[in-house]
């Protein structure tokens, strides 16, 4: 069974969020694989991490953050412990624009907002993680069509080749972009449509 931490240190948005999914938090924290460190416990983590300690997620599959609790050390510990340890990692945070992936030498790093964290597609990703039945960090996103919604995605992009005079939105696409090579490759509209046809 693979374990998980959830280390969110605003835990009133984390039970606003279950409540409005219509779920309680004890749901989560019946399942045995995750762990929710609450209050000091979550407090002692965030400070360990904060001062480049952070052996305790070395015990875990699968780590997700809240990103703003950390500072840099704290954020580059996470990635160092997790890349070496080919941990995955979900960094959330409620100023994300847009869902980030990167998967490289057996570690993949997802970093999404808050909203996409706390959907109501987060407890059957906890249970798949938990069970070693996980495909990829963006079933989080897309669930079981994971493959179908990054591939729809990345061929608007690629139609949309003209994206207009507004520097942040052609640097905005061109982030999206390379969201989707990472995940697919590199890729024409035609290949993925042939692909988009066989997952439908």
């Amino acid at each position: 069974m693979n374990k998980i931490i959830l280390l969110d240190d605003r835990p009133k948005r984390m039970s606003l969020a279950f409540e409005k999914n219509a779920q309680d938090i004890n749901l989560y924290k019946s399942i045995d694989a995750l762990y929710i460190p609450m209050e000091n416990d979550c407090l002692r983590i965030k400070n360990e991490i904060n001062s480049g300690s952070g052996e305790i997620i070395k015990n875990y599959s699968l780590v997700i953050a809240h990103q703003s609790a950390f500072n840099g050390l704290g954020l580059n510990t996470i990635d160092s412990i997790c890349k070496s340890n080919e941990i995955k990692l979900i960094l959330f945070s409620g100023s994300i624009r847009q869902p980030v992936y990167s998967g490289k030498n057996g570690f993949s790093k997802l970093i999404v907002n808050s909203n996409d964290l706390y959907s109501n597609r987060l407890l059957a990703f906890i249970k798949k993680t938990a069970e070693n039945q996980l495909e990829h960090l963006t079933e989080l996103i897309y669930a079981e069509k994971w493959k179908l919604g990054v591939a729809l995605n990345y061929r608007q992009l690629l139609i949309n080749e003209k994206y207009g005079d507004d520097l942040r939105e052609i640097n905005h696409k061109n982030k999206q972009l390379l969201n989707c090579i990472s995940i697919l490759g590199v890729c024409t509209v035609e290949q993925l449509s042939i692909l988009i046809d066989e997952l439908i």
